[in-house]
């Protein structure tokens, strides 16, 4: 009996998942009775309420979260301070019509209310007023009242006084004083559109004017350049046979008696001394080179740097003769110096 009851016991059995028959059993077995039936009913009806009022949470929670979020972004919107707008390319130009306009209608109104015009407006007044003025002296000459005959000449000069300063330009000059107003407000209204470009054109000017300085500069010193190198052509040319003489003469003295130049070195040296004759500058004494170990270096002049840094162009061929120092010595001093 006690293994019955143990075995019987709903804690020692083991749960069996139900089938699909066992569900559709247990259905019908409730809907045999009264009482079963409303049970399903009841349970169907507080299962499905249960299902909706979970729907209506999640959809509580998700509009809460989405309203949330929306005044989150408004709360940034309005502390974002709002994007500038670039300039627009069409406010210069439709101040510059606007500006035109009042322009145009300033001087529409200067002509219309010109002193001409005025004139002739005024006409009928003063021709009233020299009426006035004669009936006052009719009435004074017949015996009238002084004081009547005063107060009406007194009338008549106020109108005239009147009519010259309407004519004078009074209301005239108002117009235009209200004219000149309007053009003002509307330059301050966009004063920026004006800013820049008075800016860059300010900008521009000194920088065109620069250029113009440093491309004159340039020329000036690549003129002084080539005066310079005609300069040393021309002293390399006007070299006196004296001073050759002299300078062949303090060469040999440097140099050893038994030094024996062959020709090969004498033809060698002969173009290294013509280009030391052309890039030297101006010098008492110009030395000419026999030896390339004694060749005297010459100091770089502005010529030279152009020359080297390719500015000016190297001459081809030298504007002077390399040997005319050579053929202006006698026969005595050729033989000393190639001996």
């Amino acid at each position: 009996m006690a293994n019955e009851a143990f075995a019987l016991s709903p804690i020692s059995s083991r749960a069996a998942s139900p089938t699909d028959a066992d569900f559709e059993a247990i259905r019908e077995a409730f809907l045999e009775t009264a009482r079963g039936r409303w049970f399903l009913d009841e349970y169907t009806r507080r299962n499905r309420n249960a299902d909706t009022a979970m729907v209506l949470e999640a959809v509580a929670r998700i509009e809460s979260s989405l309203a949330a979020q929306k005044e989150e972004q408004r709360q940034q919107a309005a502390v974002e301070i709002p994007p500038v707008e670039p300039p627009s390319n069409e406010l210069p130009e439709a101040m510059a019509a606007v500006r035109a306009i009042v322009a145009a209608a300033r001087e529409s109104v200067s002509a219309s209310l010109s002193g001409s015009v005025f004139e002739e407006s005024l006409a009928p007044s003063r021709k009233c007023a020299r009426v006035i003025r004669e009936i006052a002296w009719g009435l004074r000459e017949s015996g009238a009242d002084g004081r009547i005959c005063f107060l009406l000449e007194s009338q008549v000069d106020a109108i005239n006084a009147a009519c010259d300063h309407v004519a004078a330009g009074g209301i005239r000059d108002g117009v235009l004083q209200a004219f000149d107003q309007a053009a003002r407000e509307i330059d301050a209204i966009a004063p920026s559109t004006i800013a820049p470009q008075c800016e860059a054109e300010s900008v521009a000017a000194p920088h065109v004017a620069d250029t113009a300085a440093i491309e004159a500069s340039d020329e000036v010193q690549i003129a002084a350049a080539d005066e310079e190198l005609f300069d040393v052509a021309a002293v390399s040319e006007a070299s006196s046979p004296e001073m050759a003489t002299e300078a062949v003469l303090l060469v040999e003295e440097s140099l050893p008696v038994e030094l024996a130049i062959p020709a090969e070195a004498i033809e060698a040296s002969e173009p290294a001394m013509a280009i030391q004759l052309e890039i030297l500058p101006e010098a008492p004494e110009p030395a000419l080179e026999i030896v390339p170990e004694i060749a005297m270096t010459a100091p770089a002049s502005l010529g030279e740097s152009l020359i080297a840094s390719g500015i000016i162009a190297r001459p081809a061929t030298p504007r002077s003769d390399p040997l005319a120092p050579i053929r202006r010595m006698s026969q005595a001093e050729k033989v000393a110096f190639f001996s």
